[in-house]
């Protein structure tokens, strides 16, 4: 059975790579924030963190809020400027 609490799925854990010809590999240990240490991908902890916050789909909403901001925004400007040309036009 699969651990759930690895540190390779933690939010603190940030993974280390290794700088190749034209790329980078990543390896097996990273930093964990939390303790400020190297750990192994597969170690375990108790003071394991969701890392959900870095999802992408945890930031679809607040995305969509944004576009929808700007979407506002620039039709009001659009309306500004269409009734500046039609006044203009008179």
């Amino acid at each position: 059975m699969k651990e759930k609490n690895i540190c390779g799925n933690c939010g603190y854990y940030r993974p280390l790579y290794t700088k190749k010809d034209m790329h980078f590999n990543k390896e097996k240990a990273g930093k964990c924030y939390k303790h400020r240490q190297i750990k192994e991908c597969e170690d375990t902890c108790v003071k394991w963190r969701s890392n959900s916050e870095y999802c992408y789909g945890g930031n679809q909403f607040s995305n969509a809020r944004v576009l929808r901001g700007i979407f506002f925004r620039l039709s009001a400007i659009r309306q500004i400027l269409q009734e500046e040309q039609d006044a203009g036009k008179s």
